[in-house]
């Protein structure tokens, strides 16, 4: 009876995994049709100009399904950026990307954090996130090619650069703002 149970279990997973890897697929596809297509899409801009910060809020829709929303900030001291993809009104997929300085001492001491989150959903539920990390110092480690380094799977709600909440309130909040912006333009 064990044994039946046990090769339940490993089919059901191995059920699980496929389903998730055909919804990621299908996540990198609308990603890239996404950026593929936006200079046919319409295009929200807001920017702001504060002291020492530069925040910026774009939305791309094609009047139909499709809405990406990029937030941005930048600084002397680093940047970030997130772009989501919504499909239906319903989350697909948030790439995150920041850069910034970690410590200044000096020419040779100049320390920086480059980091890279990507979380994949389905039905409004993640199921799957990559993280891609680097701290290095100004000088020494610019040769290493960032975009050539592995994404690792994390647990979401663990990973304390993950931040999850910050991207679940951010969810439902940009959905709401484009609803609106919709209604006034």
């Amino acid at each position: 009876m064990k044994k039946y149970i046990l090769i339940l279990i490993m089919f059901n997973s191995i059920i699980c995994f496929s389903q998730n890897e055909t919804k990621i697929k299908q996540i990198r596809e609308l990603y890239k049709d996404y950026n593929e297509n936006l200079s046919n899409m319409d295009t929200y801009e807001i920017k702001l100009n504060t002291a020492g910060s530069y925040p910026s809020l774009v939305i791309h829709t094609d009047s139909g399904d499709k809405v990406m929303i990029k937030t941005g900030d930048a600084s002397e001291f680093g940047s970030s950026s997130a772009e989501y993809y919504y499909l239906k009104d319903t989350i697909q997929f948030i790439f995150s990307k920041s850069e910034r300085l970690l410590t200044h001492w000096g020419a040779d001491t100049v320390r920086y954090e480059m980091l890279e989150l990507r979380f994949y959903f389905e039905n409004g539920q993640v199921i799957k996130t990559l993280k891609k990390q680097f701290k290095g110092i100004e000088g020494h480690d610019d040769k290493i090619g960032f975009s050539q380094m592995p994404n690792k799977t994390i647990n979401y709600k663990k990973d304390f650069d993950a931040n999850w909440n910050y991207y679940d309130e951010k969810i439902a909040d940009l959905i709401k703002l484009y609803a609106n912006l919709e209604r006034i333009f």
